[in-house]
């Protein structure tokens, strides 16, 4: 749909609004919550650590070898390599000691230091705030680096598929004096509970399927907020997470100016010409 809108005339986008409209019904959050404060929402880049840029390298190049140029090739010939490829950096992006090579290794993240400098500002006022990864084995990570941090400062909680009681941390993090960090896995998090204590949330490793991310979110981001919540996204600079995140915005725009709905699903083949294109560090950016 986004080929076919750039190749039409500026208008295209708003005469098939038009005629899709009598079969379209939008109900926008803040239609029916109007009570609701604000959100912001911001992309908070950060470089890769010189481990993690090496790391993120060598498994670029390893994937790519033996590839057929064409991503949508690639994909019909092999998608599960590809898939595997993608979580392989993903997981350097987050931390290279989540690679299972790696696992002894000390760790190393320019993202666990962006979200460490954050909370340099957030732990002595106070702040609630919600920390969302679909790697489990990163929320460990964090909780040891945090409780290094800021010992006895910060009260830290946790909600994941293993956690049977969903509602005991929930409650805890609800009505904590002081600083608190809920560390969630966005699947156990994302849905069914509510943390509008949360000032701050951060989704640290963000991906292509914005609707769990806007579920996320929405765990602070509901009725019974007064104050305005701030979300970053961390994305590490000149990596696959910065080109699915313009995807993911690109997407945004073109559905919201056609039918104001985001669709969940990224059709990676037809926006990325190459596997290269997509998974290549850029040193430049």
């Amino acid at each position: 749909m986004e080929r076919l809108a750039k190749e039409m005339d500026s208008g295209f986008n708003l005469r098939l609004r038009r005629q899709i409209a009598p079969f379209t019904l939008r109900r926008a959050k803040i239609e029916v919550t109007p009570e609701l404060p604000p959100k912001v929402e911001t992309d908070l880049t950060c470089p890769l650590s010189d481990e993690q840029r090496r790391e993120y390298r060598r498994i670029a190049e390893e994937g790519l070898l033996g590839k057929p140029g064409s991503l949508s090739t690639a994909m019909s010939q092999g998608a599960t390599h590809v898939f595997a490829l993608l979580t392989r950096l993903r997981q350097a992006c987050c931390d290279v000691s989540l690679l299972p090579w790696r696992k002894d290794d000390p760790p190393s993240s320019g993202k666990t230091e962006a979200l460490l400098n954050k909370m340099n500002e957030l732990v002595p006022s106070g702040r609630k705030v919600l920390v969302f990864s679909q790697f489990t084995s990163y929320l460990d990570l964090l909780r040891k680096t945090l409780r290094e941090r800021f010992s006895s400062s910060l009260a830290m909680f946790e909600l994941t598929g293993k956690t049977k009681d969903r509602d005991l941390p929930v409650q805890g993090f609800q009505d904590a004096d002081g600083a608190a960090v809920m560390l969630a896995a966005l699947k156990a998090g994302g849905v069914g509970i509510n943390m509008h204590a949360a000032d701050y949330v951060f989704l640290m490793d963000p991906w292509w399927n914005p609707a769990a991310e806007s579920q996320a979110i929405d765990r602070a981001h509901r009725i019974g907020r007064r104050n305005t919540v701030f979300v970053y996204r961390v994305l590490t600079i000149g990596t696959v997470e910065e080109r699915v995140r313009a995807l993911q915005r690109e997407k945004r725009e073109t559905f919201e100016e056609l039918i104001g709905k985001l669709d969940d699903r990224s059709d990676l083949a037809s926006h990325f010409e190459s596997l290269r294109e997509l998974v290549a560090l850029r040193e430049g950016d």
